[in-house]
């Protein structure tokens, strides 16, 4: 038997047994596996001819502004704290079966996180979890989708339009804080527009469950390119070396009602994410990070967080 007809038998075997890689999110192109060979638009344009499924989106997307137009009228309107509050967990309360909603039959689908990936070696056991979505705006004129490229990309390369605005409804909801920080993790406020030349070194806080929040030190890039004759763009977000740097302990943020609340950090040293949209409404993120343990609880809430920042991107392409 030949020594290539061998290698060709064994290599599989091999593979089985090779040390584990920690992901990284490289998505500069259609989630080829999630579409099951089919483009975006054929994915999400058979969903959508689906009248039942389509039906129940509508309806949980019609609850969750419902409720959040009522939020910004109290707000406006200057009513008290109790009823905004009241209020604002209405929203809270419409956000989680929209979500579901839409990642089953709106235009944003998830791939499943499956199980964690664990290296072995140094000071502790690393565990890394991945989650991986996409979204097809649902729009066909050319005009309107390079309106909503710009605007998406516009706001995807400024620091300021990322941490939640609860008194607005602007920004991503499940980011609570990202602003640059200098070599020695002081915060730099008047950074806003990231320079397209060189990495912005920043500060990231997620609200977690309950009163807390996960935290990392992100080197933050972007590229624009042409490709098929479509503009694209990339955020790529890689963990920056942590050594010496101090993460804050808590992180404070405001309700809708201005009520000042405070998470608990938590901080994860290996973190990298990339945001990807182009020109014809397709967009995609991908985070993934070490938490250090296997968790069902991470896997749920890790699905939750990117449907979030999905459902923010598509308001931001098309508001």
């Amino acid at each position: 038997m030949s020594r290539l007809l061998l290698l060709v038998l064994f290599l599989p075997l091999f593979s089985a047994f090779a040390d584990p890689v920690a992901p990284t999110c490289t998505p500069d192109s259609e989630d080829s596996s999630l579409f099951q060979g089919q483009s975006a638009r054929d994915f999400f344009n058979a969903r959508a001819a689906d009248a039942t499924c389509a039906q129940r989106y509508q309806q949980a997307k019609s609850a969750y502004d419902d409720a959040r137009a009522q939020l910004k009228q109290l707000v406006t309107s200057g009513a008290s704290a109790s009823d905004i509050d009241a209020q604002e967990s209405q929203v809270d309360t419409a956000r989680t079966p929209f979500l579901e909603a839409m990642a089953d039959c709106g235009p944003c689908a998830a791939q499943p996180i499956g199980d964690p990936i664990e290296i072995t070696g140094g000071d502790r056991t690393q565990v890394w979890y991945q989650v991986n979505g996409s979204c097809q705006l649902p729009i066909s004129d050319r005009a309107q989708l390079s309106q909503a490229y710009e605007r998406l990309s516009d706001a995807l390369t400024r620091i300021s339009q990322y941490p939640r605005q609860a008194n607005t409804g602007t920004g991503f909801h499940p980011i609570l804080a990202l602003y640059a920080v200098d070599s020695a993790g002081r915060r730099l406020p008047d950074v806003d527009k990231l320079p397209s030349d060189r990495a912005t070194r920043a500060f990231l806080a997620i609200q977690g469950p309950l009163v807390t929040a996960f935290t990392s030190l992100l080197d933050v890039t972007y590229q624009t390119f042409e490709r098929n004759g479509l503009r694209q763009l990339t955020v790529h977000e890689e963990e920056a070396p942590s050594d010496g740097f101090r993460p804050p302990r808590t992180i404070s943020y405001l309700t809708a009602s201005g009520k000042r609340k405070v998470a608990i950090g938590t901080f994860l040293p290996r973190t990298n994410g990339q945001w990807y949209l182009n020109d014809d409404g397709y967009l995609r993120y991908c985070l993934s990070a070490d938490f250090g343990l296997r968790s069902q609880f991470v896997e749920s809430f890790g699905r939750s967080i990117l449907l979030d920042l999905l459902s923010g991107a598509v308001e931001k392409a098309t508001p």
